[in-house]
């Protein structure tokens, strides 16, 4: 609006709530600004609706040394008063507009920045790029972090926030690769975009293998990449050994309903996740790639699971989903290869393409009776899987869903395919066992009939059927018998019309 005008003095009025992007640019006479109602008996600004200063807005005013911020403002955008003379009169690099540290030189900013008591605010990209600053001390005065404020600090090794803080912007700490794990406010409530993207969050104590990040109780919500690959590595040349560093475990606060999309994407360390019992949401790859993930604890309130969530978290064992939960999406544990169980919710009524690809320890799964539909190749080379319980709500089973599963028997509740099943469902033609009866989950009795006990490949034999917390010993023709006549295998041999029943066996006691 005013850029490169030759004026001394401007007054703004008090009703004014933004000022835009470049609106003083170049200004190169401009001396003064007052931002609002000014009485010069109390030396300040007693009126003014102003809360916002653009990008550049008294960039480049060069003789502007002096400018007071009214307590309305809530945030100075990127640049705002570059190449003004705030910059040349900052004495250790750090340029101040009022009670607001608007940018820094990087040629005078050194070792440890003191932000002096009193100051309100830390502008958008204010510290950007300042590559020889290592430590920051920010009094309990600053109520606003702004946008990519300490962006690229690459030798920031750490930093002391404020108390009172409720918001952690976007990018804040982006890139700070040295950066040491904060101390998060108990007053935070939002954790932004890329917040702590790849910093170090190393123990400022010494690495151990229990470095904890705590969120807060009040954060709400994770914003997607906050912490994406976060951690370090480093190089020991005499022993020619590589280790990483970093998060161990994650403690998500009871105030946090989502977890944005890689939020902790291929972190190196991590080892644990207890969910806040308020989490909804776990976004798109959140999880991607934790390699040394080993325990994840759900909550009840889990309602949705990204794609690629957990993608190749090659050392998670035990999945127990919660009931709120119901779909698994596409890719999901996709490579899970340590995973042995997985315990579906008991609402959960689609598994998604590709879900548990490759996961090739899997042994125990089990399948609830609100189960749906079965994405292509879901179970695709899960070649420890032994046997799974298909109930008669599946009515939809995309191609290769089992391909591949080298040991797998199917017991299904249904006396054939149902039409929504893909002609390839069951493309590794493995056994299938029609018409079982199935009672809260496992398969509670057959009956024998031509054709009903299909072995495709000669071969092979029948798995037994699986129940959670239970052995399988057999098959009688007694139903609440305790002694098997026949064993998996001997299902075969059955006679044609015959029922038989499952026997069991607990694992914690002896009762069958």
């Amino acid at each position: 609006a005013f850029a490169y005008s030759k004026m001394n003095t401007v007054i703004i009025g008090s009703g004014v709530e933004e000022i835009g992007s470049h609106a003083f640019d170049y200004c190169d006479t401009l001396q003064y600004a007052i931002l609002g109602e000014y009485d010069a008996s109390e030396g300040k600004i007693t009126k003014s609706s102003l809360m916002v200063i653009g990008e550049y807005a008294f960039a480049n005013c060069e003789r502007l040394e002096k400018i007071d911020i009214p307590s309305t403002v809530e945030k100075i955008n990127t640049y705002a008063f570059n190449n003004s003379a705030l910059y040349k009169n900052a004495g250790n690099g750090v340029a101040y507009a009022g009670n607001w540290i608007v940018g820094c030189d990087n040629t005078k900013a050194r070792g440890t920045i003191k932000i002096e008591e009193g100051t309100v605010g830390i502008a958008n990209y204010a510290f950007f790029k300042c590559s020889n600053i290592t430590a920051v001390e920010i009094p309990d005065s600053v109520k606003t972090i702004g946008r990519s404020a300490f962006y690229q600090c690459e030798s920031l090794t750490s930093v002391r926030l404020p108390s009172a803080l409720k918001t952690i912007e976007d990018y804040t700490f982006y890139g700070c690769t040295n950066l040491s794990m904060p101390t998060l406010p108990v007053t935070l409530e939002y954790i932004g975009r890329s917040a702590f993207y790849k910093c170090a969050l190393r123990n400022p104590e010494g690495d151990t293998a229990s470095d904890t990040l705590v969120i807060p109780n009040s954060v709400q919500t994770i914003g997607d990449y906050a912490f994406y690959a976060s951690g370090y590595t480093d190089y020991d040349m005499d022993n020619f050994q590589i280790r990483n560093g970093g998060i161990d475990v994650v403690i998500i606060g009871n105030a946090v309903k989502s977890i944005g999309n890689n939020a902790f994407y291929a972190t190196p360390t991590l080892k644990k996740v207890v969910l806040g019992n308020s989490v909804q949401s776990i976004g798109s790859r959140a999880f991607y790639k934790c390699e040394t993930l080993s325990e994840f604890v759900f909550n009840d309130s889990l309602q949705h699971i990204g794609e690629r969530a957990f993608f190749g978290c090659s050392s998670l064992k035990n999945v127990s989903l919660p009931y709120g939960l119901t779909s698994v999406d596409d890719y999901s544990f996709y490579k899970c290869e340590g995973l042995e169980v997985v315990t579906l919710g008991a609402n959960t009524q689609r598994i998604g393409d590709y879900a548990f690809y490759g996961c090739k320890n899997l042994k125990t799964l089990n399948l609830p009776v609100s189960l749906k539909s079965i994405g292509k190749q879901a179970f695709r080379a899960c070649t420890g899987l032994t046997s799974i319980v298909l109930g008669s709500n599946v009515t939809s089973i995309s191609e290769h869903a089992f391909y591949g599963c080298k040991q797998l028997t199917i017991y299904a509740e249904d006396t054939k395919a149902q039409d929504g099943w893909n002609e390839r469902f069951n493309s590794g033609y493995r056994p299938v066992v029609w018409g079982c009866m199935v009672q809260d989950g496992y398969v509670y009795s057959v009956t024998k009939s031509a054709g009903n006990v299909r072995i495709p490949n000669s071969n092979d034999s029948l798995s037994a059927p699986q129940r959670d917390g239970y052995v399988f010993l057999g098959w009688s023709t007694t139903e609440g018998s305790d002694v098997a006549e026949y064993t998996a295998q001997g299902l075969k041999d059955v006679n044609d019309g015959t029922k038989v029943y499952s026997v069991w066996k607990s694992n914690d006691t002896n009762e069958q």
